[in-house]
């Protein structure tokens, strides 16, 4: 079970790099008419536009840079669709691609918050 905005069930995704047995992911999302303030840029959610050779639900779609992981290859497939009982193989364009990299590429950038430490000071006289 996941927690918060954590993804459940079947995604989406793009294999950025492909290991033996793990495959590092970055998952994919529709947009929608209610879309949460946290799906910006800012947040490293980047919409990459409508991906042409999805079958069907041809949608804008954002990439969950946020949410890269490492996953095994086993939960990996191309898109199945029941009522034509056929596979598709979905591939990302240039330009998708690259908004995606150019987003992963600001993970070492990222201003990190360190809480400072307070210390007191107390006056013990002389």
């Amino acid at each position: 079970m996941n927690i918060g905005s954590e993804f459940n069930f079947f995604h989406f995704c793009v294999v950025i790099k492909e290991f033996d047995y793990t495959a590092i992911v970055v998952p994919l999302s529709t947009e929608k008419d209610n879309d949460a303030e946290w799906k910006s840029a800012g947040n490293l959610v980047v919409p990459i536009g409508i991906i042409d050779d999805m079958p069907k639900d041809k949608k804008p779609v954002y990439a969950m840079v946020n949410q890269i992981k490492t996953v095994s290859k086993q939960r990996l497939s191309d898109y199945y669709v029941k009522e034509e009982n056929k596979h598709y193989t979905m591939t990302l364009d240039e330009d998708q691609m690259g908004v995606i990299f150019q987003t992963i590429s600001t993970l070492g950038k990222q201003k990190i918050k360190i809480k400072e430490k307070q210390v007191e000071t107390v006056d013990i006289g002389k």
